[in-house]
């Protein structure tokens, strides 16, 4: 497999943030291999800076990664990584506008 370029590596970190906006979130490159995602709304709770790097141990696979240092999917792998952001970020949905009772 050929090594990615650092323009390569901006393209994945560019269709990441399109398809975070397509999804629903709010998207922007920060840096080559950097995307800051949020919901919308303007949570800053619900903000995460996720960044493309390599597998350690001298892997070259490209990783989404948390800021927290667990992987999100494979690079390459934009709809999954996508799926996994917005399901982290977003708030769950009331269903059928059923409450959920109070739990003391």
């Amino acid at each position: 497999m050929p090594q990615m370029t650092n323009y390569d590596v901006h393209l994945l970190a560019e269709r990441l943030a399109d398809d975070c906006l397509k999804a629903g979130l709010e998207a922007e490159v920060l840096a080559p291999t950097r995307v800051r995602v949020s919901a919308p709304g303007g949570n800053a709770r619900l903000t995460e800076t996720v960044r493309c790097m390599p597998l350690p141990h001298g892997d070259e696979s490209l990783m989404w990664w948390w800021s927290w240092g667990e992987p999100i999917s494979p690079a390459s792998h934009i709809p999954d990584a996508v799926r996994i952001i917005s399901r982290v970020l977003t708030r769950p949905r009331a269903t059928d506008g059923l409450e959920q009772p109070d739990r003391a």
